[in-house]
C-alpha cells in the first residue's frame, strides 16, 4: 500500500483509540445534567425500596391475632344460623327491656326458595336467669295470590316477673320506682295484599290478649298496686281479656329491612280495643312509624332518622289500663334513661342517628332521642320533653344487626344496653 494512503487511514485509528480511552466501555459519552438527575433518582428509589424489603413485615400480637380470628369465626356461625337459613339454632334477646340475657332454642322452617319462601314457620322458647320468659311460634306465607297476598298468624305466651312502673304523667320521678308482674297469653292474625307493587302494603290485623297482673317479685320495692293504687282499680290480679280489630297501611323503599342505608319506610296502623267486660277499659289505638335514611359515600355514611308515635283515645266512660298504655325509655326509644320510665296514654319520640362503617363488620353511630308522653291533647306541649344523647356500636352481619351496643346519657345518668337487633 502507497504511504500517501496509508496515512490517513493510521490518523483516524489512532483519533477513535483515544476517544476510547477518554470514556470507559459503559459510558460511551459524558451525560449532561438532566441524564445525571434521572440516575440518582433511579438510584435513591432502588434503594429505598431495596431497605423496606429486608425489613420484615410487623405482625398483630398473638392475643389481637387470635381476638380476630374468633371474631371472625362468630359471626360466621352466626350467618350460618341466622340469615335466610332454616333449621334449629340459638336464639338471643327479645324479652323484655331490663330482664337480662335471653336466650333459648328456635327452629324456623322454610318451604320455597331459601331467601324468598313461600312458608315460614318460626317457633321459639328463652328464658332468662331473672325468671323472665317467652315462647312464641309465628307462621307466616308471604307470597300468596300470585305474590300479591300475605297472612300470618302468630301465637305466644310470656312471663314477665318485674316490669318497672315510676307512675303516670312525663313528670313522673325516679324515685317512685314500683314494679308488677304481667302475664300474658296472646294471638294475632295480621294479612292483606300489595295493591300496585311491592313497596306499598294494606291489610287487616286482629288479636286476643289474655293478661294477668300482679305484685312484682323485686325484692325490698313496693308493689305498682301498694304505691299507686289506682292501678289497682284499672288492673288488678284477676284475669283480664281484650279482643282488638283493625287496619293498617305499610310503604317501604328501604334497601334492607335487618339494616337500611337508603330508602323509606312508613307505617300506620289503628286498632278498636275493648275488655271483655266494662271494669277493663276499652280504647282506640293509632300506631304511626316514619323512617327515612340519607346516604352517601357509597353508602358507608347514613343518617337515619325516625319519627314514631302511639296514641289512645279511651271510649267514653271508660279508660286505658296502665298496662297497655305507650311507655318510653330503655333500648328502643330514649336510650339514656331507664326501661318503661314513663308511662300515660299517649308517647311521641324522634330520634336521629349518624351512622359510618369504622371496619367492615362494625358501623358506629353518635345518636339523639326527644320524646315525651302525655294524657290528651290537652297536656300536649314542649314542657317535659325528654332527651339524651349517645354513642352506638353495630357489629354487622351480612345485611342485618346482629349485635348492637348503645350507650345513652341524659340527665338522670348513663344507661347501656346490649341488644341482639338493630335499633331501625
Amino acid at each position: 500500500m502507497r504511504l500517501s494512503k496509508l496515512l490517513p487511514f493510521t490518523l483516524a485509528t489512532a483519533f477513535c483509540l483515544h476517544l476510547q480511552a477518554q470514556n470507559p466501555p459503559d459510558l460511551p459519552f459524558e451525560p449532561d445534567a438532566t441524564s445525571a438527575a434521572s440516575t440518582r433518582a433511579g438510584q435513591i428509589e432502588a434503594a429505598r425500596k431495596a431497605k423496606a424489603a429486608s425489613i420484615p413485615p410487623v405482625k398483630p400480637h398473638v392475643v389481637m391475632e387470635k381476638g380476630e380470628s374468633a371474631v371472625t369465626k362468630g359471626f360466621n356461625i352466626w350467618n350460618f344460623t341466622q340469615v335466610g337459613t332454616h333449621g334449629l339454632s340459638l336464639k338471643l334477646g327479645g324479652l323484655a327491656i331490663g330482664s337480662g340475657l335471653g336466650f333459648g332454642p328456635e327452629y324456623v322452617l322454610k318451604r320455597g326458595e331459601l331467601y324468598n319462601p313461600r312458608l315460614v314457620w318460626d317457633s321459639y322458647a328463652i328464658g332468662s336467669f331473672q325468671g323472665y320468659y317467652r315462647l312464641q311460634s309465628a307462621l307466616e306465607f308471604p307470597r300468596l295470590l300470585r305474590d300479591r297476598g300475605f297472612f300470618s298468624i302468630t301465637a305466644l305466651r310470656f312471663d314477665y316477673p318485674r316490669l318497672a312502673y315510676y307512675g303516670p304523667g312525663p313528670d313522673s320521678r325516679i324515685t317512685g320506682y314500683s314494679d308488677y308482674r304481667m302475664q300474658d297469653n296472646d294471638l294475632e292474625i295480621r294479612g292483606g295484599f300489595r295493591p300496585w307493587n311491592k313497596s306499598f302494603r294494606v291489610g287487616l290485623v286482629g288479636g286476643f290478649q289474655g293478661v294477668t297482673i300482679g305484685p312484682g317479685t323485686r325484692p325490698g320495692y313496693a308493689h305498682t298496686d301498694e304505691l299507686y293504687p289506682v292501678t289497682q282499680a284499672r288492673g288488678d290480679d284477676r284475669a283480664a281479656t281484650f279482643l282488638s280489630g283493625g287496619f293498617f297501611l305499610q310503604f317501604d323503599t328501604r334497601d334492607s329491612s335487618g339494616d337500611p342505608h337508603a330508602g323509606t319506610y312508613l307505617f300506620a296502623q289503628f286498632q278498636n280495643v275493648n275488655g271483655s267486660r266494662r271494669s277493663l277499659g276499652g280504647f282506640n289505638q293509632y300506631d304511626f312509624d316514619a323512617q327515612h335514611y340519607f346516604h352517601y359515600w357509597n353508602k358507608r355514611r347514613v343518617i337515619a332518622t325516625r319519627i314514631k308515635a302511639t296514641l289512645t283515645t279511651p271510649h267514653p266512660g271508660t279508660f286505658v289500663p296502665f298496662y297497655l298504655e305507650p311507655r318510653l325509655g330503655g333500648s328502643d326509644d330514649l336510650r339514656g334513661f331507664r326501661p318503661y320510665r314513663f308511662y300515660d296514654q299517649n308517647a311521641v319520640v324522634a330520634t336521629a342517628e349518624y351512622r359510618w362503617t369504622a371496619v367492615e363488620a362494625l358501623d358506629m353511630a353518635l345518636f339523639a332521642d326527644a320524646g315525651k308522653v302525655y294524657h290528651d291533647s290537652d297536656t300536649l306541649s314542649l314542657s317535659h320533653f325528654q332527651s339524651d344523647i349517645g354513642v352506638g356500636f353495630r357489629f354487622k352481619s351480612r345485611d342485618s344487626v346482629p349485635v348492637r351496643l348503645d350507650i345513652g346519657v341524659s340527665r338522670e345518668g348513663v344507661q347501656i344496653w346490649l341488644n341482639f337487633y338493630n335499633v331501625f
